[in-house]
Order: structure tokens, then sequence, then C-alpha cells
């Protein structure tokens, strides 16, 4: 199942399936191909599972891990079938579903690709019927054979082969050409919905390719007059240690004072253009292939700006963070690069008109072929991103994948050997070659700081899983590359999927992986129940908590945005930290530990206490007509996050450290702020921290 779907392969046909042995409930013997089945998108062909397992709790197993079951009429036109045995095409259990024919199989497979569930489909295909074994003689042959095996004491892995020779024995022979007629049956059975599903999907294609093509057709011509624009402002000259002679600012120059957050990420300029239907017209989605009416504005950005400028502004108007800040803006630096052209004098001002410093953003030459990053997002009506496009080739410049440069940046001039930034944040805007340098200068540094990672997209996620960059990816405790991860479900679903079907075996069962995911100590029947009752349905069945549960012993804490659903958070509760700790002895989080490492050889071997995960809903309702942008509202709420998490909560020898559950609603308040607002960081989130008594 496993090698199918990561080949692209959708429809696996089998013999059969494993399933949950008699006696199951006490040895918890289950064949671990219904937990694959239950994270492995595939749909299995088979004719049900052995007929000497317990089928009625296979089905129960099967359901619990959010596998769909079904069973083909063959024929029958019975409204219900038996869920076939393997050996007979009758069990005695009902089927869940009864499926028609390959064309209803093939609708089935498709609307639960197009629903996106990472749970896989059975499919049972019963035994031709001049092939079956009455049920009477099977039964009969089977309870021999089990209870042959369990007096002599026959169990584990050894159980399976011996009662399938002993049926084999038993019946003369029988068993073996049933069970090459029913693999023969399968594999036709399995083509055969191929066929039907890859002519369904080519006909929605083109379907789709036609109304495209109508509405291109349809679409009036633009209005005259230009939209509106605004415009910004270009200040010269370029700061007095930029030195024309080489075309670069002094890029080894170390920053004049320490910085408690460091964001090492994209400085842009952002053209933004919202789709502005005639009132005549119901779109609210611009049209492919043709020119749409439009408002567009152009402003500072980059998600690497927008999470600094958010942290910034959180942190002010409260108590620096650091005994050698002076003032809040020193706390907040952003390390950058924008090119010697009109857009990068742009930025740096936009930087400076905040009250922030440049010392971190290097100034490359036109001359390099080089010039400022560019982004242009394409929102529909309601302002939701419809499609965007990034040139962010600038940091690709050699000058920015030393590491002198590195070091110098986040090391300053002024101070001591055991200074270092407390948290830096990574957006993932920087190729793998850069990544990989940061990193290594970061860990170097004498207090190893914390380190986040922004996706920024689902392209730009998975280069952090690059060979040339982290080969392998460790594991929590062993010092993951990454303290907080802060996708949104498609960046999420990327890095699942990515690190699933990488050739580096991430989720293997014999890798430090599998061990962390031991310890958490998860119920042996699956956790579907308590990510309902903690994410709810929808989200269980998008796979979204399951997936960020698997991503914890690459990255211990994930909080993954939802938008208007809010924040999914997902941790590990470490070994010996006492805020950790509490969590596990405080009844008013129950509720969000997922799992208990009460073993103390475990506990000792991982780190691992025990992990939490916890969903908080959105930070209020907005109404349609207040949202004025969405492109900075998940930057604010990350730069917001590190802020607070950096500050902690009250002053000086009262100061108390906090957790993200404890500074997330924060967050979102903040990010709801941006949303209001039509700048990418809302002015809104200045002082926000100090304002909620942080």
């Amino acid at each position: 199942m496993l090698l199918a779907h990561q080949a692209g392969i959708r429809i696996f046909a089998t013999g059969g399936l494993g399933g949950v042995h008699r006696g199951g409930e006490s040895t918890l013997d289950i064949s671990a191909d219904l937990t694959e089945l239950g994270r492995t998108p595939v749909t299995v062909i088979s004719s049900g599972c052995k007929s000497f397992l317990d089928i009625p709790r296979t089905l129960e197993y099967l359901e619990t891990q959010g596998v769909g079951v079904g069973t083909f009429a063959d024929g029958r036109q019975a409204e219900r079938v038996d869920f076939p045995a393997f050996f007979t095409r009758e069990s005695g259990v009902e089927s869940p579903q009864v499926i028609r024919d390959e064309a209803e199989g093939a609708a089935i497979i498709h609307a639960h690709s197009r629903l996106k569930l990472q749970s896989g489909l059975l499919f049972a295909n019963p035994v031709p019927e001049d092939s079956s074994l009455s049920k009477a003689e099977i039964d009969e042959i089977i309870a021999t054979a089990v209870e042959e095996a369990e007096q002599k004491g026959i169990h584990g892995a050894a159980n399976t082969p011996y009662i399938l020779g002993k049926i084999r024995e038993l019946s003369g022979g029988k068993s073996v050409l049933a069970n090459q007629a029913l693999i023969e049956s399968n594999v036709i059975r399995g083509t055969r919905v191929a066929v039907e599903l890859a002519r369904r999907e080519l006909g929605e294609r083109v379907a789709e390719e036609q109304r495209a093509k109508q509405r291109s057709i349809q679409e009036r011509p633009e209005r005259s007059g230009s939209p509106d624009r605004t415009q910004i402002s270009v200040p010269r000259p370029f700061p007095q240690d930029h030195d024309p002679s080489s075309g670069l600012r002094k890029a080894h120059t170390k920053p004049s004072t320490q910085h408690d957050i460091v964001v090492i990420g994209s400085l842009i300029s952002d053209t933004i253009a919202d789709y502005a239907p005639y009132s005549s017209e119901s779109s609210t989605s611009p049209v492919p292939q043709t020119s749409n009416p439009s408002k567009i504005k152009q402003s500072p950005g980059g998600v690497g700006r927008n999470v600094a400028v958010a942290a910034h502004y959180a942190l002010s108007l409260a108590p620096s963070l650091s005994s050698t800040s002076t003032s809040p803006s020193s706390s907040v630096l952003l390390i950058s690069a924008v090119a010697d052209d009109l857009a990068g004098h742009s930025l740096l001002k936009s930087l400076k008109d905040a009250s922030m410093s440049t010392e971190g953003i290097a100034i490359l030459p036109q001359s390099e072929g080089v010039q400022t990053a560019q982004y242009l997002a394409i929102n529909d009506a309601h302002k939701d991103l419809h499609l965007a496009m990034a040139d962010t080739s600038i940091l690709d410049h050699p000058t920015l994948s030393t590491r002198e440069f590195w070091e110098d940046k986040l090391l300053p001039k002024d101070a001591g050997s055991s200074s270092s930034p407390k948290w830096i944040i990574l957006d993932g805007n920087w190729p793998p070659s850069v990544l990989s340098t940061i990193l290594s200068v970061a860990r170097s540094l004498p207090s190893r700081p914390k380190i986040a990672f922004e996706p920024v997209s689902v392209a730009k996620a998975i280069r952090i899983i690059s060979p040339s960059l982290l080969s392998p990816l460790t594991t929590f405790p062993s010092s993951p590359p990454f303290d907080l991860l802060t996708p949104n479900t498609h960046e999420l679903s990327a890095l699942y999927t990515a690190l699933s079907s990488s050739p580096s075996n991430f989720f293997s069962h014999t890798s430090p992986w599998f061990r962390l995911i031991s310890a958490f100590s998860l119920p042996p029947g699956g956790s579907r129940a308590q990510f309902t009752a903690i994410a709810g349905e929808a989200l269980t069945d998008a796979g979204i908590p399951q997936q960020a549960l698997a991503l914890l012993p690459y990255f211990p804490c994930v909080v993954a945005k939802l938008g208007g659903r809010g924040c999914l958070v997902a941790r590990v509760l470490r070994v010996g930290v006492s805020g950790d700790e509490g969590v596990l002895g405080d009844p008013e989080q129950a509720p969000y530990v997922l799992g208990r490492n009460v073993e103390e050889a475990a506990r000792k071997e991982t780190g691992v206490a025990g992990v939490y995960m916890r969903l908080f809903g959105p930070a209020e309702e907005i109404g349609e007509g207040e949202v004025k942008g969405v492109n900075g509202v998940g930057d604010t709420l990350v730069g917001v996050l590190v802020a607070a998490l950096a500050r902690g909560r009250g002053e000086g020898k009262g100061m108390v450290q906090v957790e993200v559950e404890d500074v997330v609603e924060v967050a979102q308040r903040a990010a709801v702020k941006t949303l209001r607002s039509e700048e990418a960081v809302g002015e809104g989130v200045k002082g926000i921290l100090a304002a909620e008594g942080w």
C-alpha cells in the first residue's frame, strides 16, 4: 500500500487483507496493514480478510481508522450483502456498504480524492461463485485448524502460516484453487475500476476547460480608466554606510547592539490586486486568460519583513527584553537583502519609518543582475488569495551563502561571548544552501537560540527536507533543527506528504521517529476519537491533527494556521520541564493531553513526557465588509507569537516563562487587527502586549 501510494498508484488489488485475530481484544494481535490503510490514501481491492480472523472486530477497527469499506454486489440484487470471508462469499457479517459496479466504485474513489482524505478505502470483491467454498465447510475446517494451533501453542507471526497450511491440508487443496481464482478476479475488478476512474476524471477536466473557455468568451471588455494605485515614495540617497564602489553595503559589518529576536527572511515589494467585478457580474473569482477589473496597490512586504514588523509592533511600549537593550526597538532585527534599485530604496525607508534597524539589510549591486524581490498577489472579490507569483532570486546571491556573513549578522560587535538572540525566525524563501548555512551558524551560537520556521508556501515548505540541507533530519530531543513550525493547512500537508514519501524513510518503523511516536503513548485502538473531540470532525477527516502529530518528532511544536477556523497547537511535553510536567497534572488541561509517557525508561531515553494538542477557535467573528486584506495576517500571528514567547509575562524578577498555548490567543487578536487593516501589518498591533498586561 505504502509503495503504491508513493508511486502515485491509487488502486491496489491483492488477495486478502489482514485483520484483528481471534482473541485480539486480549492479545492486541492486529495486522499492521489495517493501521497503514488508515493513513495511506489508496483503494485496496481484496476478497475481504482471511476467514480465520475476527471479521466483526476487523470492520470495527477499520471504521475507527477512518477507512471506508464496501463490498461489490457481483451480480447480486439484494439491498444487503455479506462482507466476504476470503475462501467463501458469505461470512454472516453484513457489509457496511454495497457497491453495485465498477462505475460506482470509481465515483466513491473520486469523491474521496476530492475531499483530500488521508485514509484509504477497502473494496471487498467476493471470490468467484464457482470457486467459493461453502460457509459451513470452511467454518468447520477453520475451527479445527485454529484449535490445533492453540493446542500446539503456535502464536504471533507463526500463527497465520500454520493455519493457512492446515486449511490447505484439510480442504484437500480446494483453498489453493479458491485463492488463485480470487486473486485473478480482484486484479480484473481493480483494472476495470481504474478505467472507470480515469474516464470520470478525464471527462471532468474536459468539461472544466470548456467552462473556462466559455467564461473567457463572455467576459466583457474592461472599462477605460486606470485602477487606483498607492504610490511608494522613493527616498534618496542610500544610507551613508552604502559603498558605491563595491555596490554592497558593508555586508560583514556586525550589528551595533544585541537583538533578542532575529528574523531572517524576505524583504519584498508587494503588488496586491483585488478582483473588483462590475456590479452586474455574479462571479467572485477572476477569470483566467483575460484581463480582469481590479483595485491595485503597492506596499512594502515579504514574509520576513511582515513577521519582523509584527514582532516589533507587539513589543513597542513594553519593557525591553534584554538588559543590554536601551529601547524596545532594538529587540527585533530583520536580516535580508535588497538591490541597489528604486524598490530597494523604498523598502529601506519603510523600515526606518517603522523605527526599525536596517543594519541587517545587505544592498546588492544591480550590475550583478539582481533586483529587489517582488511579490504579486491576485485576490478574489472576498480578498482571499486566488493566485500569487514571487521573484525572490536575490536571496540566491553568493554573498548570502557565506558563513562569515551570518556569523557577523548574528553576533553584535559589542556583545560578549555568551550573547546571541533568544529566537531566530526563518522564512522559507531562502534556498536550501543558504538555509543550511544559517542553521549551522545558529546551532554554533554560544547560547543556542530557539528557531522557528515559517514555510511561506507549499513549494518552499519542503525545502527543509532537502538531502543537501538536512540529512538526516534529526528528531527530538537530540537537537532537531527547528523548535517551532507555523504552517497553514496546505503547507502542513505538503510537509507530511514529502516526509512520508521520501526515500530517507522519515516515517519508517525502524527510524528514531517511530520510537518518539511510541513514547507519545497514544491509545492502541487509534486516536480518532480524541482528534475529533479536540479538533472536530471536519479537520480530523482532512487529516490535519494526524499530520501535525506525525511531524512532532522532527518539529516538537507545530502551530497550524487554519484561517477562519483558528489555530491548532500540537507539541511535545518535555521531561523535567516544570511547565510541561505541570500540564500533565492540570485537570483543566487534561482534555488536550493526547498521551502520557509513564514508563521511566522511555521517558529517560526519549525526553518525552507526553503530547499536547488543542484547537484555538477564531479570536472573533469578522464580517465580510470588515476585511481589508488577508496577505499579512498569518505573518502577524507568527511575529506576535514569537515576541510573546521571547518576552514572557511580567517584569524584572517577576518575569514568567510562557508556552505556545499561553500566547496563541493574543497572537490571534493581533492577526484580527491586520485583517481589518489595508497594511501588511495593522497599526493596531502596536503595543498589543503592553495593552493586554504583558
